[in-house]
C-alpha cells in the first residue's frame, strides 16, 4: 500500500508530466553532460536500472551501450509518455514502479542511475541502502543530485514553492552530507563533479564496496 507522501508525488508528477519534457529541453546541456558522462562507466554486458527514468531520456540515450535496461518511475503518466515518445528499443523494460518494488531482485544490476532524485526523497538513506541490495558487488550507483545548501536564498525559495504545492519537498543537502551518505552505506567515490552548467548539481559515481 502506497504511503501518502507517495501518493502525493505521484500525483504531482503525473500533473507535471506533459510541460517534464520542455524542462528537459531547457536542460539539455545538463542532460548532454550526465548521459556523455555516464556512458564511460557503463559496459555492453551491463543490466542497468534507471530509476525515477521519468521521460526516458538517459535510458534511450544509454540503450545501446549496455545490455539491458529496466527503467521505473513512480508517475504512470511519465512512463507513458516514455514509451510513447521514445523510439522503441528491445532492450529497454519501462514500468510504473518504485525501487523498493519486489519485483526488482537483490544482486541484479552491475549500475543503477539516480538521477534528479535523491534530494526528493524523504529518507534517502533508505533508499541507498536498498539500491546496495540490488546492486552486484562492485556495481556502480550513478548519480546527479542539487545540493541546494550551498545556496540558501534559492533553497528558500525552493522550500516556499514546495510549502504551497509548486514544487515537491526538497532537502538542501550539504555537498558533504551527500558524500557521507554515500560513505555510509558502504560506497566508495569514483567520480564528483558539477553538471555543466551547473553551480549546484553534482554528478557523482560510488561503487559498492
Amino acid at each position: 500500500m502506497k504511503s501518502t507522501t507517495e501518493q502525493k508525488a505521484e500525483k504531482f508528477w503525473d500533473r507535471t508530466a506533459a510541460s517534464y519534457e520542455k524542462e528537459e529541453a531547457r536542460d539539455k546541456g545538463k542532460l548532454d553532460f550526465i548521459i556523455h558522462k555516464t556512458k564511460s562507466y557503463l559496459h555492453e554486458d551491463y543490466k542497468v536500472l534507471d530509476y525515477a527514468c521519468a521521460t526516458g531520456v538517459v535510458a534511450h540515450a544509454i540503450a545501446p551501450s549496455v545490455a539491458q535496461v529496466d527503467a521505473i518511475d513512480i508517475s504512470s503518466r511519465m512512463i507513458a509518455l516514455a514509451e510513447e515518445s521514445k523510439a522503441s528499443m528491445p532492450n529497454i523494460n519501462f514500468r510504473q514502479a518504485n525501487i523498493f518494488s519486489q519485483e526488482l531482485k537483490a544482486n541484479t544490476y552491475d549500475a543503477v542511475l539516480a538521477f534528479y532524485i535523491l534530494h526528493l526523497l524523504d529518507k534517502p538513506e533508505d533508499v541507498l541502502s536498498r539500491i546496495a541490495q540490488l546492486l552486484k558487488p562492485g556495481g556502480v550507483l550513478i548519480t546527479a543530485t542539487p545540493c541546494l545548501a550551498e545556496k540558501p536564498i534559492l533553497a528558500y525559495t525552493f522550500s516556499l514553492l514546495g510549502g504551497v504545492g509548486l514544487l515537491p519537498k526538497i532537502n538542501a543537502f550539504h555537498l558533504n552530507y551527500l558524500v557521507n551518505l554515500f560513505q555510509t552505506k558502504h560506497f566508495q567515490k569514483l567520480d564528483q563533479q558539477k553538471v555543466a552548467g551547473s553551480s549546484t548539481e553534482y554528478f557523482m559515481v560510488n561503487r559498492l564496496s
